[in-house]
């Protein structure tokens, strides 16, 4: 089992070694250019957020996750249960990852933007709630958000795998009718953030922690019988 699993965690890195490195070329490449022609150009103060393109990659990266990689380590003799376990640890270890890379550029760019006098402001997740923004409040939270986020898209693609476009189709319709109610709407929300009268938000770290590890449930549910091709394409 721990040898599967090292394995396992080898090999995923390996996948995704390459889409991580294009992701953060280009996206300090781009900050870069937000701060070259801010820099040359004489312009009001413009606002870059770098964790909304983080998160958006944790949520791509968790639902290709199975279709990429199931079919190969079930071929390769692993079990579903020690690809689930192994997925779900790699995926803590990635969120980590990236929170504490995302944590080392916002510093090193908010250092660069105070030598310079950059007409730039970075803006981070944690500057929206009422949590103190300390480095280690902010590398909580976005490694708290990335790991739900990856966990998210882990099950919306085991969803996919295994009852292909339409069943796919049919969950996230279901999920978009919820926020239709007000009634399920404003529970969904406050499952996730507390809201006061000043309209301020503060996440509810623990719930969303919870229900991130509750999604092995429902996923491993998914793939404990799936096959190893792709229902879209059998």
């Amino acid at each position: 089992m721990f040898k599967d699993t090292k394995a396992m965690l080898y090999y995923l890195f390996l996948d995704h070694r390459s889409s991580i490195l294009i992701f953060w070329g280009i996206f300090i490449g781009s900050i870069l250019a937000i701060l070259t022609i801010t820099t040359a150009a004489d312009t009001s103060v413009m606002v870059v957020s770098p964790s909304l393109p983080i998160l958006i990659f944790c949520g791509i990266a968790g639902f290709v996750m199975v279709k990429e990689s199931l079919p190969f380590c079930i071929k390769m003799g692993m079990t579903r249960k020690s690809f689930l376990t192994s997925v779900f640890l790699f995926n803590i270890l990635l969120a980590a990852g990236i929170s504490i890379i995302q944590a080392f550029v916002n510093a090193l760019f908010r250092l660069v933007i105070d030598i310079t006098s950059t007409q730039v402001r970075i803006f981070s997740t944690i500057e929206a709630t009422t949590m103190n923004s300390t480095w280690y409040n902010q590398l909580l939270f976005d490694c708290i958000l990335c790991f739900f986020l990856l966990s998210a898209g882990l099950l919306l693609g085991s969803v996919f795998y295994r009852t292909g476009l339409i069943g796919g189709a049919s969950v996230i319709a279901f999920l978009f009718g919820l926020f239709l109610f007000s009634t399920t709407r404003d529970w969904i929300v406050e499952l996730f953030v507390t809201i006061n009268d000043s309209f301020q938000v503060t996440p509810n770290l623990g719930t969303i922690s919870v229900l991130a590890i509750l999604t092995v449930i429902p996923t491993w549910l998914l793939l404990r019988k799936a096959s190893t091709i792709s229902y879209n394409v059998r």
